[in-house]
């Protein structure tokens, strides 16, 4: 009698423990990502929100469901490792890891997203990592380095406690449990079967189950496993194949007609194919031509050119070279990294390739002296290599060649800096005398200083007493990630007046093309997010283009792909009086992007993400559903489509992109 209640207690016991488990884990991922993605409660930012009783409703039950799966896995894991241990031990080892993997991957999820936001993807983080997956996962160490040195120690704990338990409890013959396969295969069926269908009837409770571990884990999962057509998309998710057994058909695919029409696959927009044709350039100088210097300083934005910082200008020497010369801005970078940038920046190509043209060609072939001088590797990314910088370059130091001046030991290549004072005083070894100059003369100089974390060694405290320490970048001390962030780019800007000085000094500034602008734009909080390239707005992808000579920029939007067209027309005396088309942004692969967006005049901004349908109007701040818009509105996100659509068909036509033409 006694042994039969006591067992009844401890199986009762048992129960509370895995009960009291999964009530609080789970309370604490909804409620953390209802914090930070606004799931239930929206906020700013959040546009798909679960806020009928339907959508709750499959909420809950898939949710469930999914935290059931992992749970039966889960016990059937950790009554495995306690088979020939007291009953107990089961559920207390039960308990430990599901609150350890819970709490640990959420930790991990969250210290992504706070840098990447709600972006993050593979390709996000490979295309910060230059395109190179080993610089993506060392780009990612450096962002999780401490998350993931706390789950090797809490592993070697509990390797250790584990080894620790086994020796002072008893070890007897195996228990006899009951099978575990029925609730298994129950389970699993039933989840199945739910998460195909809340895609189908209940969109907004997909996009919110995708924020939880166990429900996306799974459904990432099952819509691998039913991509029958090695198209990228499966049946289990928010965008699901409605033609799984055909390749050329799935969400969003582009069909270009006969008559250049163009169809999207879930839009009904009438769009035509754009004749998207760069202006034409003259690559053959006249005789004497000018002095070319190009200066990109990293990570600035739009809005430094007038920035004051405790009252004092951020940018003094940008501003003095804008109020002799000329600004167009915002001038866009269209996907926001710095590899896809700069060779956009040389090539004039929004995509370019090995063969597409370069500016470093350009000047070779009309006589030039040319030297690079890059704070950093400029075979990050294969930018060298396609516009054939090194190639054409007579003098090329980077932060590779610089090897000992490097501000970081970062193992990334994305993440090595070399100061700019490194880069001029290399420049005053080979430039610094008048008879190097006697032939005509192109230099590209790259500022990395203001790259994050913001601040290095060799950067002088001009507009702040302390910098913030790159473990205490959050949103929570927004404004001295801010104040830091302005600091550095006054150092770049204080380089940029010593390179100018000292091209006066030379007396070569009269004859010379100076060019100032960036690779890309910074937030910093703005918007909840930190860095660039994961969300189209002014803070990530607005920069800004600045010559020494007034009169010779075009009027604002400009792309970074423009700038090619702009220098030679400059060279050759005809300044560029428009672009050839307004600027196109996109988030992820062009072939299939999370998200686009173009400008227009007036500073309009207009933006689509393609999984949630929302079309935003970026300088009103305000988003609505494609299926409900009207009037202008509509028109703005046709104009957005159709840019996007006539883009990948010419790059269709050129590289045999995925696209069906019929």
């Amino acid at each position: 009698m006694m042994n039969r209640i006591k067992t009844m207690f401890s199986s009762r016991i048992n129960s509370i423990i895995i009960v009291v488990t999964m009530l609080f884990v789970s309370a604490l991922e909804i409620f953390l990502i209802n914090r930070k993605f606004g799931v239930f409660t929206g906020g700013f930012g959040s546009s798909i929100v679960v806020d009928n009783l339907r959508e709750q409703l499959w909420f809950v039950l898939a949710y469930l469901l999914a935290q059931g799966l992992f749970a039966i896995l889960l016990w059937s894991f950790a009554r495995f490792l306690t088979l020939k241990l007291p009953r107990w031990t089961t559920a207390v080892i039960f308990s430990l890891l599901m609150l350890q993997t819970t709490i640990l991957l959420l930790t991990v999820k969250f210290q992504l997203h706070s840098y990447f936001s709600d972006a993050l993807s593979f390709t996000l983080v490979k295309n910060l990592g230059g395109g190179s997956v080993v610089d993506a996962l060392l780009f990612v160490f450096n962002e999780v380095a401490v998350s993931l040195f706390v789950i090797v120690i809490m592993l070697l704990i509990n390797l250790l406690c584990w080894r620790l338990l086994k020796q002072r409890l008893h070890s007897g013959a195996k228990r006899q449990e009951r099978g575990l396969l029925l609730p298994v295969v129950a389970i699993s069926a039933s989840f199945i079967v739910c998460a195909f269908m809340v895609p189908r009837v209940a969109g907004d409770t997909q996009h919110g189950l995708s924020k939880t571990l166990a429900y996306q884990t799974g459904s990432v999962l099952l819509n691998a496993a039913t991509d029958f057509d090695a198209d990228g998309y499966g049946l289990f998710h928010h965008l699901y194949d409605k033609a799984p057994f055909d390749g050329d058909s799935y969400p969003y695919s582009i069909e270009l007609h006969a008559d250049n029409s163009i169809s999207i696959g879930g839009f009904n927009a009438k769009l035509q194919l754009e004749k998207l044709t760069p202006l034409a350039v003259n690559n053959k100088f006249s005789a004497a031509p000018p002095h070319v210097v190009v200066v990109v300083i990293e990570s600035t934005r739009s809005d430094v050119i007038g920035k004051r910082l405790h009252g004092k200008p951020v940018a003094p020497h940008l501003e003095a070279l804008v109020q002799g010369g000329s600004l167009a801005s915002p001038n866009f970078s269209h996907v926001g990294f710095t590899t896809y940038s700069l060779k956009s920046l040389f090539s004039g190509e929004l995509l370019p390739d090995m063969l597409s043209p370069s500016l470093f060609d350009d000047f070779k072939k009309n006589g030039y002296k040319i030297g690079v001088f890059s704070g950093q590797p400029e075979s990050f990314g294969d930018i060298s290599a396609t516009v054939r910088m090194k190639q054409n370059a007579d003098i090329y130091v980077d932060a590779e060649t610089l090897k000992d001046k490097r501000a970081f030991s970062f193992a990334a290549k994305g993440s090595l800096l070399v100061d700019e004072q490194h880069l001029l005083k290399a420049f005053d070894s080979h430039f610094s005398e008048a008879r190097q100059w006697q032939q005509p003369v192109f230099l590209y100089f790259n500022f990395q200083s203001p790259h994050f974390p913001y601040h290095h060694p060799d950067v002088a405290l001009n507009l702040i007493k302390k910098p913030i320490k790159r473990d205490d970048i959050s949103i929570k001390n927004k404004d001295l990630v801010a104040e830091t962030y302005w600091n550095v780019v006054a150092h770049s800007d204080q380089q940029l007046g010593a390179l100018v000085a000292k091209l006066k000094q030379l007396g070569v500034w009269q004859n010379t093309l100076l060019f100032v602008t960036s690779d890309h734009g910074e937030e910093l909080y703005d918007e909840g997010f930190l860095g660039h390239g994961h969300v189209i707005n002014y803070h990530q992808n607005a920069t800004f283009l600045v010559s020494n000579k007034a009169n010779s920029l075009p009027p604002g939007p400009v792309s970074l792909s423009d700038f090619r067209s702009i220098v030679l027309g400059l060279v050759n005396g005809t300044p560029q009086q428009q672009v050839a088309a307004p600027p196109f942004m996109y988030v992820g692969g062009l072939a299939r992007p999370n998200q686009i967006g173009l400008a227009g005049q007036q500073g309009t901004l207009t933006t689509l993400k393609f999984e949630s349908r929302m079309v935003c109007f970026v300088e009103q701040q305000r988003c609505s559903s494609y299926d409900t818009l009207e009037g202008d509105d509509a028109h703005r996100a046709t104009l957005l489509l159709q840019r996007w659509a006539s883009e990948l068909v010419q790059r269709q036509q050129q590289n045999s992109l995925d696209i069906v033409k019929r």
